[in-house]
């Protein structure tokens, strides 16, 4: 029993100082110490850990696996945060699926969760998660308002970076509405807020998109050639692609923008492929496949603890 909360005490330690863990045997000792008996909040923690570490060494199925075997224990528990911190990492997994109806459900309970809790800052971020799928669901506007509102929380708050991407989130917002007064005021602001504060691919792409827009293309052209020196990911490089087209296309290269556009186009699926192979849905598919055989291993544990 001591064995068993020190494993998860110390894990959930090194979690929260950001220290990786290395592997799972450490926690693996809660898990498999409170699968026997009633200790369903204490399981649920074992196995949401077991989870993370999952995740920080990139290993998806496994991460997926032990989320789903904390949520399949989520009725027994009443510890409102430990429900938001396991519902916000399901719907992260299920943003990165590309499947943003069902990250937003999860994240909707993860915002339930912690405002119970009386955990503001989480309640503040898992707003931002919202937010964040109601753009990527094209609700454009409702979009643009969370993230105004979001920005505000922020601000008192001193979340520097999170005021920041709710900035860059309007200005996407604006400008996919086609509101070029407003996305101008959003760039005034993040210009007067930030400078050049930020130069990683996402923002240095959106910045081009915004001046490309704005028929200032010498300036977009700068954006643009600093954010393929940053670019360092797929998602990054179909967003270069796409404006580098739409570049071209304004300075009247029409038949370089078709190439740069199908280099987009090509790169975007391959992006999409990548997340659909996630094996997000054949892991939850494989452990409600599997539930009943786990329930009985349960219970002849129950009964060899009871005899």
């Amino acid at each position: 029993k001591q064995n068993a909360r020190y494993a998860l005490l110390y894990s959930e330690a090194l979690y929260k100082n950001y220290i990786p863990a290395g592997n799972d045997s450490l926690i693996m000792l809660a898990v498999r110490y409170y699968s026997v008996g009633s200790h369903s909040e204490q399981l649920l923690r074992a196995f949401y850990q077991l989870g993370c570490i999952y995740s920080e060494s990139d290993r998806k199925p496994g991460a997926l696996l032990a989320f789903t075997q904390a949520e399949h224990l989520a009725s027994s528990v009443t510890d409102d945060y430990q429900l938001g911190l396991l519902n916000t990492q399901l719907g992260l997994a299920f943003f990165n699926s590309f499947d943003f109806s069902r990250a937003l459900d999860y994240y909707n309970a993860a915002y339930t969760h912690y405002s119970k809790a009386g955990k503001e800052s989480h309640e503040m971020h898992a707003l931002y998660d919202i937010a964040s799928c109601q753009l990527q669901l094209n609700n454009l506007e409702r979009a643009y308002t969370l993230f105004d509102s979001i920005q505000t929380m922020a601000s008192n708050a001193g979340d520097y970076y999170l005021l920041y991407n709710c900035q860059l989130n309007k200005l996407n917002s604006s400008m996919l509405l086609g509101d070029n007064l407003q996305a101008e005021t959003d760039m005034e602001q993040i210009t007067e807020l930030f400078g050049d504060a930020f130069d990683d691919a996402i923002s240095l792409s959106t910045f081009a998109k915004y001046n490309i827009l704005a028929g200032n293309l010498q300036k977009a052209r700068f954006y643009l050639d600093k954010g393929w020196n940053n670019s360092t990911s797929i998602s990054d490089s179909v967003s270069m692609y796409e404006y580098e087209s739409l570049l071209l296309e304004k300075s009247g290269s029409f038949d370089s923008a078709v190439v740069i556009c199908r280099d987009a186009i090509y790169m975007e699926r391959k992006n999409v492929q990548t997340g659909l192979g996630n094996p997000l849905t054949s892991a939850m598919s494989d452990y409600y496949k599997n539930i009943s055989e786990i329930e009985m291993l349960k219970a002849s544990r129950n009964h060899y603890a009871l005899v």
